[in-house]
């Protein structure tokens, strides 16, 4: 199934999972600034695929690089 095809219904129905939402999350996340390779990276990619691009452009583009930050922030 495409990527755009998701939801968040069919995702709960396809592996029986259940969802709680709770509005205090952002509270509890202190947000993180990005790194300088991070921003460089955005800089240049952001141009590249707004309005040009798939979601699958928009996901190696842009989501994969943050990801990886998450990832090295996380390790």
């Amino acid at each position: 199934m495409a990527y755009e095809s998701f939801t968040l219904d069919t995702f709960k129905a396809q592996f029986g999972l259940t969802y709680t939402q709770t509005s205090g999350a952002r509270d509890v996340i202190s947000p993180i600034a990005p790194s300088v390779t991070l921003t460089a990276i955005l800089k240049r990619h952001v141009p590249l695929v707004v309005g040009r691009t798939s979601g699958k452009g928009r996901s190696e583009f842009l989501v994969a690089p943050i990801l990886t930050e998450v990832r090295d922030i996380l390790d």
